[in-house]
């Protein structure tokens, strides 16, 4: 609901709107239509760390944050994680969201290939284009702890395009060139169709036509198989057309009026986004005036009295991002008789505005937020300049734009800035000490309060994981929540501070003037702009003889998971399922029966959610920035520093031989009783396995089609397993089911592998009304430096904390 008041500080007409009075009453209209199309909600995905190793979990907690009156619709939770690369979905998982909250775990197969990943999760509610309403995505990173038998490397041999193709060269080590010991290696461009090549000696030169590297970001994918081992490399090829550097301005306020004296901002990237620290020459009329420079994370700002006549440009003088001095041009902008400056943008509960007039002028000045809270303020503008002080008593913490609008209801200037920043919640850890030793008991103290020191509860999960394991790309609620939420992806803050560094959100704030939704858009909206948030997908499904459709209905009982129901189908087979009765706990299967079959009935189930997940993969912005490499060595895609880990593994292997898995996790040997079986590459049934193991009903494997007679060509697709004839003779089919969304705890202390890098992950802990917790673990035989990671919500605010300990 919005609210706001309307203040007079100064007599002046009622401002139009188109045609309409601006007051109150159309101001509470204007906002409500856009918080009803525009909700509040968002979505967030606390993982306990960013670094993985095939055969670990990614623990994760989701929270929804904004009103809770708006949560009640928002009851599934997916959760995918796709390669950045092939953009095909490696694992995905439904899960019930419980008062906003939930929380679950994935498990990373021994299979999956090392590379980029983005783990991605979005609700059950869309929007009027089939769209999430809310979406969350992470990047992770999947190294390999594998033993290798051999190494790989991929090598750019040009860096430009050369006589219309880039040539790569691999070169493989540790391989015997005998017939039956061959290499394979695939290849291709941005997942297209692959070429395979048994490689019959150490090195291969490919050939890339220069049309294969059209397009945003072509990479070079290759995959090779040797001594029943299979490595992934992935190298960046050259674009045909690059612009090494990306300049944009920014005028404070969206305006650059003639005679008047305006902030500039500039901000400087490469064509890969990644941010630039830099100097320039501002030129006017081609003559240089100043010299100006950009910070660590590519921001600058001048100012400037722009004459109306003159032309204004920066000059970058050649370096590494540019073969020859280049000139970017300093647009006019929009003209506007009134333009304003804020000294601070990072404010507590007063605003202090100047603004510069060409004559004296009544304007009103309008701040509102994305919450469709509002203030509006009726005074007068003065040449050449007036200062006014804003209270913000009534408005609450977190972003919000100042608009200056005129008589006629046109909008003059806006600008964002941040209200309350010194409203932060307290959040306190304390340890017994700073440096432990391996298999230490460690408690940590908690403590929750407001900025004024009052005892708070609050739900929140917590880490405690190896330092390296904490990717660049780590984000934290508190900046999640009060700056990307809003602003979309912004350059990391050097110092890791994000939304604690005051001086790191004033300069974001000035190159993130302008957002998705306007002033104008919001007073411009209509009724009809509305979202409707009950357009949430129904799981359906089907059930088949002989694979014909059914004459009659049938009942299906469903069991194995938390609850157990009966569904009565239609006569033609179809039937609706509700996210409850699929509703399972980790160890636990879904079965479908029909109840006193005798043979050949099918159940499948229809999964809406599969098409949505899919094009988010293959639409996903992963944004692969930084600069061009010249090789890729399957050495990088391994995790250093893990001499003990990888020792333990053999112990492992020693304690788990009637597997013939490092894991265990392709499951007993053999066939089963209708002679299923999958190999030790994942594949099921494929007919050229060396090793064989009994197939898991319900667990997702790959089926391998060869497409020549040397099996060096071969297209692979991923199955869930039902299970064979016998199997669903005895149980039914196994479906996928819906975890309850309440996998919290992960603690070394019950488990037998002290060699993890995760020594403790807890989800939905709380405080108590004294605002206290206490986390008790214990260090595992990995020594090094750990971090704490806090994260959680209290009330309608999120808090953030973390702290670090040595393990010797």
């Amino acid at each position: 609901m919005s609210k706001g008041i309307v203040i007079m500080l100064f007599l002046c007409s009622i401002i139009k709107i188109q045609a309409q009075s601006l007051n109150n009453a159309l101001l509470e209209q204007k906002f409500r239509q856009y918080t009803k199309a525009n909700p509040s909600t968002s979505l967030f995905l606390h993982i306990d760390k960013g670094i993985y190793t095939n055969n670990e979990s990614i623990w994760f907690s989701a929270y929804l944050l904004g009103y809770p009156t708006e949560f009640k619709s928002h009851t599934l939770l997916n959760v995918l994680l796709f390669s950045n690369e092939s953009r095909k979905i490696a694992i995905q998982h439904k899960l019930k969201i419980v008062d906003g909250l939930s929380a679950g775990s994935i498990s990373l197969p021994d299979t999956i290939p090392p590379g980029d990943y983005q783990l991605v999760a979005y609700t059950n509610v869309l929007d009027e284009h089939g769209s999430p309403v809310v979406m969350y995505s992470t990047p992770v990173v999947v190294k390999s702890i594998t033993e290798q038998s051999f190494s790989s490397n991929v090598q750019l041999l040009d860096t430009v395009v050369t006589n219309g193709a880039v040539r790569a060269r691999i070169v493989l080590k540790g391989i015997t060139a005998k017939p039956k010991l061959w290499p394979t290696v695939s290849y291709s461009v941005n997942n297209n169709f692959a070429d395979s090549i048994l490689l019959k000696k150490d090195t291969l030169t490919i050939t890339i036509p220069e049309k294969d590297t059209r397009g945003q970001n072509p990479r070079l994918l290759v995959a090779i198989r040797y001594n029943k081992q299979l490595q992934h490399l992935s190298i960046a090829l050259p674009e045909i057309e690059q612009n090494r550097i990306k300049v944009k301005f920014f005028p404070e306020g969206g305006s650059f009026p003639a005679n008047l004296t305006s902030t500039i901002a500039w901000e400087a990237k490469t064509d890969k986004g990644l941010t630039l620290a830099m100097t320039g020459i501002l030129l006017k009329d081609k003559q240089p005036i100043d010299t100006l420079k950009t910070n660590a994370y590519g921001v600058g700002n001048f100012k400037l009295r722009r004459d109306g006549k003159s032309d204004y440009a920066l000059k970058i003088v050649k370096g590494t991002n540019l073969s020859k001095d280049t000139v970017f041009s300093v647009p006019r902008f929009a003209n506007s008789s009134v333009t304003l400056h804020l000294e601070q943008a990072v404010v507590k509960d007063t605003l202090q505005a100047t603004l510069f007039a060409k004559e004296s002028i009544p304007v009103n000045l309008l701040l509102h937020n994305d919450h469709g809270e509002y203030v509006m303020f009726h005074t007068q503008a003065y040449v050449p300049k007036r200062i006014l002080k804003l209270p913000l008593n009534m408005l609450p913490k977190g972003l919000t734009s100042i608009a200056i609008i005129d008589n006629n209801g046109k909008p003059l200037a806006e600008r964002l800035f941040f209200a309350h920043y010194d409203e932060q919640l307290k959040l306190t850890t304390v340890m017994e000490k700073s440096i432990y030793k391996t298999r230490d008991s460690i408690k940590i103290k908690i403590k929750l309060a407001d900025k004024n020191g009052k005892p708070l509860v609050g739900f929140f999960s917590a880490a405690a994981v190896q330092e390296n394991r904490l990717n660049s790309s780590f984000e934290d609620i508190e900046s999640y929540h009060y700056l990307s939420k809003g602003l979309g992806l912004l350059p990391k803050d050097p110092l890791g501070n994000n939304f604690r560094n005051q001086e790191y959100i004033e300069d974001i704030l000035l190159i993130r003037s302008w957002r998705k939704y306007t002033l104008q858009h919001i007073l411009n909206g209509y009724p009809q702009d509305t979202l409707s948030t009950n357009n949430i997908p129904i799981i359906t499904g089907i059930v088949t003889r002989n694979n014909r459709p059914l004459k009659s209905a049938v009942t299906l009982a469903v069991f194995g998971g938390i609850n157990s129901s009966m569904i009565t189908t239609q006569n033609d087979g179809k039937f609706i399922v509700t996210p409850e009765q699929l509703l399972k706990k980790p160890e636990q299967k879904i079965i479908l029966k029909v109840v006193g079959e005798k043979s050949g009935y099918k159940t499948e189930i229809k999964d809406p959610y599969a098409i949505i997940s899919n094009t988010i993969a293959q639409r996903s912005n992963t944004d692969i920035s930084g600069a061009l490499a010249k090789h890729s060595n399957v050495a990088d895609q391994s995790l250093k520093g893990l001499t003990n880990s990888i020792g333990l593994q053999t112990v492992e292997i020693r304690g788990n031989r009637r597997n013939n898995s490092v894991s265990g996790f392709k499951g007993e040997p053999g066939t089963n009783a209708c002679g299923d079986y999958v190999d030790e590459f994942n594949y099921l049934n494929y007919p050229y396995a060396m090793r064989k193991f009994k197939p898991v009903v319900g667990k997702q494997y790959l089926i391998r089609t060869d497409l020549d007679v040397e099996r060096n060509m071969f297209k692979v697709d991923a199955v869930y397993y039902h299970g064979c004839t016998t199997e669903e003779n005895a149980l039914g089919s196994a479906v996928e089911g819906i975890y309850s969304g309440q996998e919290y705890t992960r603690n070394l202390e019950f488990e037998g592998n002290l060699y993890q890098s995760t020594l403790y992950w807890q989800s939905r802990l709380e405080t108590n009304k004294a605002g206290e917790a206490e986390l008790v673990f214990k260090a595992g035989d990995l020594t090094g430096n750990f971090r704490l990671v806090i994260q959680g919500v209290s009330g309608d605010d999120v808090f953030f904390a973390t702290s670090t300990f040595i393990v010797k």
